[in-house]
């Protein structure tokens, strides 16, 4: 979730699988009348769609362009930050959300029937007016996942780097001549309980951080999940983040 508090004067931006939504719900039980949360909670989540047909920002919106909405003399009176996560953990995060939240059980079933339609003729137009099914079937990173069998296989599919997902962070916080940082801290989920209460000692709130959208996954370790060659591609892929960052392999 994009969070503008208006009232604290900060501005948090939310990446993909980086704990973005346990910090939304944590922000939101200080929430004011002048705060903008766009996704994350059932608020969020219905003035979203608002934001983005009017604003054309979202839950996941970039730092640039969360700044050209805001304008630059408000975004550097705001306190702005982010939360990182190591780019290949955060990938095998990414593909086991996909995988459970939206081709598990019954929303699962009707993707995939409607992605295999796709495949062959058109959609019936009663189904387009269901859209988080409508939307889902074709987007990059579900069908890189529909199409793979492990994070390994979906890691060289042309579509799942056609995903937000599995964007560049440094990308997502940078200017957009992608050579600096705009957001004025970044922490590590790896470190989210001491950068959190940097956060809270920077905005002048005291909130828990709850733990929530988990992904569930086999393995804690990431490197399980890949071969030699897998790891090295993916080291040549998220080089950026890796050094901007300070991940390793």
């Amino acid at each position: 979730m994009t969070f503008i508090s208006n009232s604290k004067k900060f501005v948090f931006v939310h990446l993909h699988k980086c704990g973005g939504t346990s910090i939304e719900r944590a922000l939101d039980q200080e929430t004011q009348w002048n705060d903008i949360v766009l996704g994350s909670t059932k608020y969020g989540e219905k003035i979203q769609k608002v934001y983005e047909k009017k604003f054309g920002i979202y839950k996941h919106s970039s730092a640039a362009e969360i700044k050209s909405l805001m304008g630059d003399e408000v975004w550097d009176n705001y306190f702005t930050f982010s939360i990182v996560r190591h780019p290949i953990d955060r990938m095998v995060s990414f593909y086991e959300y996909l995988k459970t939240y939206y081709l598990g059980g019954p929303r699962g079933a009707a993707i995939k029937m409607m992605y295999t339609m796709d495949q062959v003729s058109s959609i019936p137009e009663p189904l387009t007016k269901l859209p988080k099914l409508y939307d889902a079937f074709r987007w990059p990173g579900i069908v890189a996942c529909l199409n793979s069998g492990s994070v390994s296989e979906f890691i060289h599919s042309e579509k799942c780097w056609q995903s937000y997902g599995t964007m560049s962070q440094f990308h997502q916080l940078a200017d957009e001549d992608g050579k600096e940082l705009l957001v004025d801290y970044v922490g590590r989920l790896e470190d989210i309980n001491a950068d959190w209460d940097h956060v809270c000692n920077k905005i002048g709130l005291s909130v828990t951080l709850p733990h929530a959208n988990k992904s569930k996954r086999k393995y804690k370790d990431w490197k399980k999940y890949f071969s030699l060659d897998d790891l090295n591609f993916l080291e040549v892929k998220y080089k950026e983040d890796m050094e901007r960052f300070s991940y390793t392999i």
